[in-house]
């Protein structure tokens, strides 16, 4: 997993419900062969590739809207959780950056700010020099 569902199993805030699951998978021919199969029983009957550097497939199956990343290989930071493997908050917010998505980069700024937040308000226990 990774996108939003990644950072909020890694106790990262959320400001909006996710809409959609991300994952990365590794890239095969099998597993092309595979999504195609899922697609042909998806909600809307094709699958949507976006162009090559992205290496992106965009299902809907049975409701949920999945985003799925064909990768080379996976990050070597990871975190499992029940058996689900999830990118770290370093490697989501990367990516979100360089994605330089208006939605990706509204959604740094907000969590940025959050997190001054939370040192400006927690600060007051500090010693000033």
């Amino acid at each position: 997993m990774c996108g939003s569902l990644a950072l909020e199993a890694c106790g990262f805030p959320l400001l909006n419900e996710p809409n959609d699951i991300d994952m990365e998978v590794l890239d095969s021919p099998e597993m092309r062969e595979f999504l195609t199969n899922v697609s042909l029983s998806s909600d809307d009957d094709k699958l949507h590739y976006h162009n090559d550097e992205d290496n992106r497939i965009d299902i809907i199956w049975r409701g949920v809207k999945m985003n799925i990343w064909l990768v080379k290989e996976f990050d070597s930071k990871q975190i499992w959780s029940e058996h689900i493997r999830y990118s770290t908050i370093e490697h989501v917010l990367k990516y979100k950056l360089q994605y330089g998505r208006k939605k990706d980069l509204e959604f740094l700024s907000n969590a940025i700010s959050k997190i001054t937040s939370y040192l400006n308000s927690g600060n007051e226990h500090i010693k000033k020099s």
